[in-house]
């Protein structure tokens, strides 16, 4: 009995022995093992998002968010491939996407400039109470210099801004204007004269087998609808024409052309005058008004005297600038000359964009768009008084329905000042039509008041054409 229970003691304690030996062996190779494997996997991982890098560079983006969207489901945490993605969607403008990818980024970090990229993202698609959120969580969280501090609190301010006009909303009820004008094409850049019996528009003709063209298309008023529109012939082209407008008794037009061999370079203003013949062939406005910069989007005053338009050219105060230039007569070879263009000044001119100016036909109020000024997000509409003749008073936000989160650029408004036409994909996208629509009371500008003459030939009793 004593040896079988001595031989199972010493049994007993030599498996003991064995199992511990061996679970310090297993443990002391999982040691070396284990950090092999994770190191492999790690570099097989940073390997991948090379390649992802490599993807976005060369703006192959279904591949480089592919390949991320592998490294997140290998290694949920891996913070930046979620950055990577947030970059992509940004570019491929899926501000929602976007959105997702910097929210899971400020999970696993607390990175100051993501909750400022998390406030643009927000504010790009209205959400304007979260955005203000992200602004206000970016200014408490990095000392950050004062030109980006006042930049976040302008935003701050349009969050503001918004979440109000949301609540206080305009008089706004558009009306499509019917087929006549609008088509299974884009239609948009309504001009009209001032007693808007003439519309002139801009259509992007798409046709089978042929880059999509620009030209310029004309309505006239009969009774209550529009005649069916038809294209300017004399004055389009093979390129492209745009961003135009008519004078007041819808005799001149003046527009927009790119890169044409008569041009002073980039965009230029044209001009092209109604005759018994019709349009007459387009001239260059020409220097001082055109330069090697880009200038586009002109707007005629109603007596004649001013032209106001867009342009980038040096001495702005940002991107884009509305400026003006005065007409000084015509040249000896009949062409218009016009005075040295002068800066809007900062009551309307921004670090930001100015585009798109309209005066009114009482040439007291200046309309026109900024993507810099308080309001809804991106390009919003405003209004200023030109108090007396050069200095402008302090710009109106046209306010909610009429400016959103989206881009407002473009807006005419009859001489009463009461109906307003503008054109959007708002309605029934993609497709962009012409509508018009009532200005509400607190948006109006000052009324004109027109008179209508005819002139005759004493002794033709022709009428005699202006």
């Amino acid at each position: 009995m004593n040896n079988f229970f001595s031989n199972r003691v010493i049994i007993s304690v030599w498996v003991s022995t064995f199992l511990n030996l061996l679970k310090k062996t297993l443990l002391a190779a999982m040691i070396f093992i284990i950090p092999e494997v994770n190191a492999q996997s790690a570099k097989r991982l940073e390997k991948l998002f090379e390649d992802a890098g490599q993807q976005f560079a060369n703006q192959s983006y279904s591949s480089a968010i592919d390949i991320s969207e592998k490294i997140i489901e290998k290694d949920p945490s891996y913070l930046d491939a979620w950055l990577l993605l947030a970059d992509i969607y940004q570019e491929i403008n899926n501000p929602e996407k976007e959105i997702s990818a910097l929210e899971k980024a400020a999970g696993l970090k607390d990175i100051p400039l993501v909750w400022l990229r998390l406030g643009n993202a927000l504010l790009s698609i209205g959400k304007y109470e979260e955005a203000l959120c992200s602004y206000t969580g970016y200014l408490e969280k990095e000392k950050i210099k004062p030109e980006r501090r006042r930049e976040v609190e302008m935003r701050i301010e349009s969050c503001r801004f918004a979440i109000d006009a949301l609540k206080n909303a305009v008089e706004f009820n558009p009306q499509r204007l019917s087929d006549s004008v609008n088509s299974s094409f884009d239609e948009y850049w309504p001009s009209l004269n001032i007693d808007n019996s003439r519309l002139i528009f801009t259509r992007l003709v798409k046709e089978p087998g042929k880059l999509p063209q620009e030209d310029f298309y004309m309505s006239e008023k009969i009774g209550d609808d529009w005649s069916r529109a038809r294209p300017i012939d004399e004055i389009n082209t093979s390129d492209n024409e745009g961003a135009q407008c008519l004078s007041a008794d819808g005799s001149v037009l003046f527009f927009t052309a790119c890169n044409r061999l008569d041009g002073q370079g980039s965009c230029d203003i044209y001009y092209s005058v109604m005759t018994d013949e019709g349009w007459s062939d387009p001239a260059p406005a020409g220097p001082p008004l055109n330069s090697s910069s880009w200038e586009a989007q002109p707007s005629l005053s109603s007596d004649g005297r001013f032209i106001y338009f867009s342009s980038n050219r040096p001495g702005g105060r940002g991107g884009k600038d509305i400026w003006r230039a005065e007409f000084a007569g015509f040249g000896a070879n009949g062409k218009m000359i016009w005075k040295e263009p002068v800066n809007l000044g900062d009551s309307i001119n921004t670090p930001g964009d100015e585009t798109s100016p309209f005066v009114h036909a009482g040439n007291k109020n200046l309309y026109f768009a900024s993507d810099y000024h308080i309001g809804m997000g991106k390009f919003d509409l405003f209004m200023s008084e030109i108090i007396d003749d050069s200095t402008f008073s302090k710009p109106v936000n046209l306010g909610y329905p009429i400016n959103t989160f989206n881009d407002e650029q473009g807006l005419f408004i009859s001489a009463d000042g009461t109906t307003a036409f503008f054109s959007s994909p708002r309605y029934n996208p993609p497709d962009i039509d012409i509508y018009s629509f009532r200005m509400d009371e607190s948006i109006r500008p000052h009324p004109a008041t027109y008179a209508q003459i005819k002139v005759y030939d004493e002794k033709t009793l022709l009428p005699v054409q202006a």
